[in-house]
């Protein structure tokens, strides 16, 4: 964008300095001097106007606010930068090329398209009427590719690193799952893609409270592999882990800069969707059908209820009989903790490591079965079977009590299916959630990059309106007419579905960036329309006539056109892909090209026959009145 932006004042303030100069030297400079100064302001004017149209992005919130604020800044530092090399050095290097060439004669082709192009835009500006299909068309054709786009948070982009966590059975203890482990790492490495892994379980992932059951995989690809994208192999990776290991209770696969993405917004998933309640067991059992009436319903491409769970448990609730015996309930888990899994007596420091000393009673461990037989010593000596001073239940699977502001919930994660967007994912999962007709007690919230992207469509929705409010009353300032601002804003904003269109015919996702995509063809384009109306407003000494729009596109026709041209190629390698890291802004590029070609025809053709339709209606008000 910043070069783009550089060209363009580079393009105009030659082209303008330089184009039918005449006479001798100091003639043709003094010529190039004059048409700078005319041009100088105009451009002046447009790149406030862009800058302006970019300081809505630096209030964005949440994690848009963190990827774009920056991106804002930058846009708006380099326009003004531009804008500083059109006024210093540009016009310098213009008046010594004006004093050292004859601007070349225009060729006969480009002077007959020039007539042409005249011809055609009288003949639209008398027949002013033909801009209303034309816009009620441009009008529907960007709602009806706005419904069939599907969506996304953010685009896809191919990373080549691999997070893959893991679930055992509950009940599993670290060594299980480690060898379980160990196994996907093998199957990892026999992937040719795959450079090196590493395997992380239980509390290695730094959390005091993480279930022996729970591993991940962390996997680096090589960065020549001829086996396809980062996805392809991500996926590669999950059909053969499951048939290595069938019995995984889950399995996800992750690129790691979107588990940080993550992090920083709070989801994880496309969807997710939580169940909040009183009750953590009756909540599990909720989640546990919901996850099942969604994987039968065959809209979702993966299901996994999230929910964690431990196991076994033992649940002692102490007897009368223990009281009488002076044992209290802490005294009866103490006793218990040490038959079974010993206690703590002190510590051992090894070099800067603080080692726990674990004293164990050397009976053997009970089954689990015989737990209620376990010998438990009394304060006189004598040893009670456990059963007889407290009440013993064994569960093999336990649901955590996980809270979100201070309410129990469960929760599941949801894939859409290949080309479907979050949106109508999200659809299906209402329609599975009205049909489990749940209790009052429980209440439910879809989330996950779903709840970012319509926070983030809300948001960047309002940036483009507040940035077409803002055009409309600058450029109704800048041309001393509100019809001119009207016109200029409408082209400007019927640019809109040229992006959506191109999005659709190149199968990407409409996601932020391309909103974003959108921002920057409203603030390049705004420029093509302030070339012709202050142009006008030049040769009307005033408020811009019809006659003065038709002769100043004619003028403009070429500068405009050059400029357009000049911005859609700098966008071509990041549409194309070429280099690392241009998948995140391939949707903007895309987006950008296809706006501005379609803002082309809107600033040099409906821009100028919408002014003419609006300055004949307001005569025939006169007239009438």
């Amino acid at each position: 964008a910043a070069i783009g932006a550089l060209v363009d004042h580079a393009i105009v303030v030659i082209e303008r300095g330089l184009h039918d100069l005449s006479g001798a030297r100091e003639q043709r400079r003094a010529q190039a001097l004059t048409r700078i100064g005319e041009i100088l302001p105009i451009m002046s004017m447009a790149t406030l106007t862009s800058c302006l149209v970019f300081v809505p992005l630096i209030f964005l919130a949440g994690t848009l606010g963190l990827l774009f604020r920056s991106m804002a800044v930058a846009i708006v530092i380099a326009l003004l930068v531009s804008q500083l090399m059109a006024l210093l050095v540009t016009p310098v290097l213009a008046l010594w090329l004006a004093g050292r060439v004859r601007a070349p004669v225009a060729s006969r082709r480009q002077q007959r398209a020039q007539r042409r192009y005249g011809r055609w835009l009288v003949a639209g500006m008398r027949r002013a009427w033909l801009a209303i299909p034309v816009v009620l068309v441009l009008g529907a054709l960007g709602w009806v590719t706005l419904r069939a786009l599907p969506t996304a948070f953010l685009p896809r982009w191919d990373e080549g690193v691999i997070s893959m966590p893991f679930r055992t059975q509950v009940g599993s203890s670290v060594a299980e799952t480690t060898a379980v482990g160990r196994e996907l790492l093998h199957v990892a490495l026999r992937n040719p893609a795959v450079a090196r892994a590493s395997l992380v379980v239980g509390r290695g992932f730094s959390n005091a409270y993480a279930t022996p059951n729970k591993g991940a995989l962390a996997i680096v690809l090589k960065t020549n592999r001829s086996v396809g994208s980062t996805r392809t192999v991500m996926q590669q990776l999950t059909v053969a882990f499951h048939q290595a290991v069938p019995s995984l209770l889950a399995l996800n696969a992750t690129q790691v800069m979107v588990n940080r993405l993550g992090d920083l917004s709070g989801a994880h998933a496309p969807l997710e969707i939580y169940l909040f309640g009183s009750d953590p067991a009756l909540l599990h059992d909720a989640g546990e059908r919901l996850a099942l009436a969604l994987r039968h319903s065959g809209a979702f491409r993966e299901v996994m209820f999230k929910s964690p769970s431990a196991g076994p448990e033992i649940a002692l609730t102490p007897r009368a009989q223990a009281s009488l015996y002076g044992l209290t309930p802490l005294m009866l888990s103490q006793q218990v903790e040490a038959r079974l899994w010993g206690r703590t007596a002190g510590m051992l420091l090894h070099g800067e490591q603080i080692l726990p000393l674990r004293v164990l009673v050397t009976t053997p461990t009970p089954a689990p079965g015989a737990v209620a037989a376990l010998p438990l010593r009394l304060p006189d000596g004598e040893q009670v079977p456990l059963d007889q001073l407290a009440r013993v239940r064994m569960r093999g699977v336990v649901p955590y009590v996980t809270h979100q502001n201070l309410v129990p919930y469960a929760y599941m994660w949801l894939r859409p299916r290949a080309g479907e967007g979050l949106a109508q994912a999200a659809a299906h999962a209402r329609a599975v959630l009205a049909a489990m007709h749940f209790p009052a007690s429980i209440s439910s919230v879809i989330g996950g990059y779903y709840q970012q992207q319509a926070r983030s469509f809300r948001q960047m929705a309002i940036i483009l309106a507040a940035a077409l409010g803002a055009l409309l009353v600058l450029l109704g300032l800048q041309f001393s007419s509100q019809r001119a601002g009207i016109a200029a804003m409408l082209a400007i904003a019927l640019a809109a579905p040229g992006a959506l269109l191109a999005l659709w015919l190149m199968h990407i996702d409409l996601d932020s960036t391309a909103f974003l995509g959108m921002l920057l063809v409203f603030a390049i384009a705004v420029n093509n329309v302030i070339l012709i109306f202050a142009r006008a407003r030049q040769l009307s000494g005033g408020a811009p006539r019809v006659a003065t729009v038709a002769l100043a596109a004619r003028q403009r026709l070429r500068p405009i056109l050059m400029t357009m041209l000049a911005d859609v190629l700098g966008f071509l390698p990041l549409a194309i892909g070429i280099g690392r890291g241009t998948d995140l802004l391939r949707p903007l590029a895309v987006a950008v090209m296809g706006g501005l070609l379609l803002s082309i025809l809107m600033s040099l053709g409906l821009a100028p026959i919408l002014f003419s339709a609006l300055a004949r209606h307001g005569r025939r008000l006169r007239v009438a009145s």
